[in-house]
C-alpha cells in the first residue's frame, strides 16, 4: 500500500464514487451490521470504543492491523449527511452518530473503520424521517449499523488521494472508492468527502411516488475527526 502524506482534510470533493467490484451479501451473510446491534444503543455523545462487530477487544483492533498507532473516531465532531433527489425537489438528511477507528502509519492514514447508527437519521421532513427507518429504505431494527472499511489510500495521477474498501448498507456490501483530503495536526486527524451511491446497489428500490419518482443517485459527504491526543494503547506482546 502506497503511503500517502496527510494533506488538509478540510474540503468537500464532489465526484461520482466509482463502484469496485461488488461482493453481494445477504443479510444473513452480512454478519458485520447485525452484530454491531448490541452495542450500538444508549452511548453517550462523546468518543468511545467503535461499535464492535465481533467480541474483540481493542488491543485486537490493533493486532490486526499492525498499525503504529490508532485513534477512536470523536462522536462529537463527526458525521455524515445526505442528498436525496426526486424528479422535483430534494431531501437532506444526517446521521448524528458515527463511531469508529483511524489507524496511522507514521503520519499517513493505513486504515479506517467507519460505523453509522442507522436509527439515528434526521431529515428536513419528519415524515421522511420516520419513512426511512422503515422497509422501504434503510430497514434500521434488521439493519441498524452501516459501515465502511478502507482497504487502501492510494494517490492517483492527479495527485487525489483515493480511498477504496468495503461499504455495508442495509445488509449488502459494495466496494467503493472516491477522493479524499486528510490531515493530521495537534494530535488529532479530520477527514471530509463527498462522493454519491446508487441506492439500488444497496437493495433500496423504492420508486417514490409516481407523479415525483426518486432519483437512483444519493449524495453522501462525511466529516470524521479522531479524539485529540488519545492513542489507543498497543497490545503487549507475549514471549
Amino acid at each position: 500500500m502506497k503511503k500517502i502524506y496527510i494533506l488538509s482534510f478540510a474540503v468537500l470533493l464532489m465526484v461520482g464514487c466509482q463502484k469496485g467490484q461488488s461482493e453481494a451479501v445477504s443479510p444473513q451473510a452480512a454478519t458485520q451490521a447485525p452484530q454491531a446491534q448490541e452495542t450500538v444503543a444508549n452511548k453517550k455523545p462523546v468518543a468511545q470504543k467503535p461499535m464492535a462487530s465481533s467480541p474483540k477487544d481493542e488491543a485486537t483492533y490493533i493486532a490486526d492491523v499492525k498499525a503504529e498507532r490508532a485513534q477512536w473516531i470523536d462522536t462529537t465532531k463527526s458525521k455524515v449527511d445526505f442528498v436525496g433527489e426526486k424528479m422535483i425537489g430534494s431531501h437532506t438528511g444526517s446521521f448524528s452518530h458515527v463511531e469508529g477507528i483511524v489507524y496511522f502509519e507514521g503520519q499517513n492514514f493505513q486504515k479506517v473503520d467507519i460505523q453509522i447508527n442507522m436509527s439515528e437519521v434526521t431529515t428536513d421532513n419528519d415524515m421522511l424521517t420516520g419513512h426511512l427507518k422503515d422497509q422501504d429504505f434503510f430497514h434500521v431494527k434488521q439493519y441498524p449499523v452501516a459501515r465502511f472499511k478502507s482497504t487502501s489510500f492510494v494517490k492517483n495521477d492527479k495527485g487525489q488521494i483515493i480511498v477504496k474498501g468495503p461499504f455495508t448498507l442495509r445488509g449488502v456490501t459494495q466496494t467503493v472508492s472516491f477522493p479524499v483530503e486528510l490531515v493530521a495536526k495537534d494530535g488529532f486527524a479530520k477527514a471530509l468527502a463527498q462522493f454519491e451511491i446508487n441506492r439500488k446497489d444497496f437493495g433500496i428500490v423504492y420508486p417514490g411516488k409516481p407523479d415525483n419518482l426518486i432519483k437512483d443517485n444519493v449524495k453522501i459527504s462525511f466529516q470524521i475527526q479522531t479524539v485529540a491526543n488519545s492513542p489507543i494503547p498497543k497490545p503487549k506482546t507475549e514471549t
